[in-house]
């Protein structure tokens, strides 16, 4: 099928599961700010968010296989954002919400043994620097 999307199974990009990490913590922070009635918190927390997001747009660039997700991302935070202005707290940890499916989608798309190949060569520092000690 010419029209199809391309699945994101197989999608080629510099972006780790290490680096989504910190908006999924914003994410949570936005939402139990939202919950205990502190919008200053929860604006801040999408502001993090917001600011590594927009750092791991423009590492994977236009081309890269994660830019439309990264993109789509960017703008569940503006509109959490933006209800938040508009005192519509309800709307925006829907907002929220979706932004916590897009991060998964976006996690469930990374290749599979990057995080593992990550690990590895930390392990070995670490056991050096003991065998130093």
């Amino acid at each position: 099928t010419a029209g199809a999307p391309p699945t994101t199974a197989n999608v080629t990009t510099n972006v780790t599961s290490e680096d989504i990490e910190p908006i999924v913590d914003s994410l949570t922070t936005a939402r139990e700010g939202l919950q205990e009635n502190d919008t200053e918190a929860a604006l801040g927390a999408i502001n993090d968010a917001d600011e590594t997001l927009f750092t791991l747009v423009n590492e994977e660039g236009d081309q890269g296989g994660l830019a439309e997700q990264l993109k789509t991302l960017q703008e569940s935070l503006d509109t959490a954002r933006e209800s938040i202005h508009n005192d519509d707290d309800a709307k925006a940890l829907e907002d929220l919400n979706t932004a916590d499916t897009q991060v998964l989608a976006i996690t469930q798309a990374l290749p599979a043994d990057e995080e593992a190949e990550d690990e590895e060569p930390e392990d070995e520092e670490d056991e050096e620097a003991e065998d130093e000690e």
